[in-house]
């Protein structure tokens, strides 16, 4: 496993919760608490031989934890896209976390020796500038980490709201599911929930499992999908409200924007027996993706470019059977579960026809595909076409250019052996198998070849 993707698996997820807001938790209480004590004890000699040691300890953890809330925002903003203001303060927190620590230690030891009066005087002013500097520091990282997560869900107090409107009040004059229908894209997102509706245009870009999910459910009644997602859970509860602006068959409550007339998009109703194989592979392209797991048909098209772990991995099941690929990365994960069922089209309809004979290659052809543009490789007698992949792979592009043209079943296999996600994502790039003897040449790790060039 290389460095970034060791990285990016330990501070993404622990429980299936992301641990920024763990880590950012810590080191908010840690970190100004042993600051303030930390100034105390300056200004209180008598405590400081039972007590400075003890704050030195809290301010160390501290700095561990302001790491890790770096490390693992980047990660949960690859994830759901991070604000730039609180990005860049948090980058400062950790360096300036370590240079009160640093100073804290200077200052023990400084008050521990026979130096100059002066000395420990000018040590004892440096540390209480870095005291009120990181303290306010780090209140404005929480401040806008707080402000970014909240501010958009939660509605203004007003002290005489105005009453939503019931079923009963001018039934039949306001919104209607027609209505609705028309407001169907990312720059104008109405949906249903319960017979209430609500405008999600503003909230797309902020929802936490991503904008492709919300996209999808533009116009639509998307009771379903919110219940499956989210359920009993207060907090999407919340944020919902705040966006809602009606109720079918009422006055809304805010004035709808006008609209031009919007080219509605239309799928395909499935057959009596839901959506066949045949249907499915016509959509196969990023720009109008289906895809089938676990018997049932999903229409990815809006989900490609947000996918967390890049595009490359829908454009690869668009038009084929996703379900290896995608149990390979989420098994037992619910929300992926939960995000996928918001795509969710119908049934794959059940089929009595043969499956199809596989396609083989020969060596020469592999060979001929032997750079980015143009990447095929073979594991285990398995052709792969790996062009798509070349850009996202979480080691690099390096990493997949060694393989191209080449046999990599040995470079496969001493980097992901025994792994079964990075077995299954190779599946869904599977083209077919080798036909004749196999006369490629073995690919090379990449960090093989960057220790013989080390030698």
């Amino acid at each position: 496993m290389n460095l970034s993707a060791f990285q990016t698996s330990l501070f993404d997820t622990i429980g299936g919760l992301p641990v920024h807001p763990l880590a950012v938790h810590v080191a908010v209480v840690f970190l100004p608490l042993s600051a303030l004590a930390l100034g105390i004890l300056i200004f209180v000699p008598k405590w400081r031989k039972a007590y400075l040691p003890l704050t030195l300890i809290g301010l160390s953890i501290a700095t561990v934890f302001t790491f890790i809330a770096k490390e693992s925002g980047a990660a949960l903003g690859d994830r759901v896209g991070e604000p730039q203001t609180h990005e860049d303060l948090g980058e400062i927190l950790f360096p300036a976390s370590v240079g009160l620590l640093a100073v804290g230690v200077a200052f023990y030891f400084l008050q521990k020796s026979d130096r100059p009066k002066w000395m420990i005087q000018t040590a004892a002013g440096v540390a209480v500038a870095a005291i009120v500097s990181v303290s306010a520091l780090t209140y404005f990282v929480g401040h806008t980490g707080a402000e970014a997560t909240w501010a958009k869900r939660i509605g203004p107090i007003d002290a005489s709201p105005t009453p939503t409107p019931t079923d009963s009040e001018t039934p039949g004059t306001g919104l209607t599911a027609a209505q609705v229908a028309k407001h169907n894209k990312a720059a104008d997102c109405w949906v249903t929930i319960e017979s209430s509706v609500y405008d999600l245009t503003s909230y797309i870009q902020q929802h936490p499992g991503g904008s492709g999910v919300l996209t999808n459910l533009c116009g639509t009644d998307a009771t379903s999908a919110f219940k499956s997602q989210h359920a009993a859970e207060m907090a999407p509860a919340s944020a919902l409200a705040a966006l809602k602006i009606g109720k079918i068959g009422a006055v809304p409550t805010t004035t709808p924007k006008p609209t031009s007339k919007p080219t509605l998009t239309t799928t395909p109703k499935p057959t009596a027996g839901g959506y066949t194989k045949a249907e499915v592979a016509k959509h196969s392209t990023a720009s109008d993706c289906w895809s089938i797991v676990n018997k049932n048909v999903y229409n990815l098209t809006t989900y490609v470019s947000s996918h967390p772990g890049g595009s490359a991995v829908i454009k690869a099941i668009c038009g084929k059977d996703g379900t290896a690929a995608f149990k390979g990365q989420h098994s037992g994960q619910s929300t992926p579960i939960s995000v996928l069922a918001g795509f969710k089209l119908g049934a794959l309809a059940a089929s009595t026809d043969p499956d199809p004979v596989a396609k083989t290659y020969t060596s020469a052809q592999i060979a001929t595909h032997n750079s980015g543009a143009s990447c095929w490789g073979l594991v285990n007698k398995n052709v792969y076409d790996l062009t798509s992949y070349v850009e996202s792979h979480p080691g690099g592009v390096a990493a997949i250019t060694a393989l191209c043209g080449k046999d990599a079943t040995a470079a496969f296999t001493g980097q992901h052996g025994g792994e079964s996600s990075p077995t299954n994502v190779l599946a869904s790039f599977k083209l077919g198998t080798l036909s004749g003897t196999n006369t490629l040449q073995p690919a090379s790790r990449v960090d093989e070849e960057e220790e013989e060039e080390e030698d």
